[in-house]
């Protein structure tokens, strides 16, 4: 089945949920890509913090919003 056909149904059941997830998490490796985009720019967002001279509470928040692997 391909994932739009999941998407379109909206399915109510875990099952399809599932093999969508799975679906992107192994055979796509979007999640994975996903991640590298967020670190990326996170990083990107820490060194111009730190180039206009830094912002504790802008700081605070790249914390709260840095995502763990």
């Amino acid at each position: 089945m391909i994932l739009s056909d999941i998407l379109q149904k909206r399915p109510k059941t875990p099952t399809l949920k599932h093999h969508a997830i799975e679906y992107l998490k192994n055979t796509t490796k979007s999640f994975d890509y996903t991640l590298a985009v967020l670190n990326k720019l996170e990083q990107q967002a820490r060194r111009e913090l730190e180039r206009l001279g830094g912002n504790p509470m802008l700081s605070a928040l790249l914390d709260k919003l840095h995502v763990d692997a």
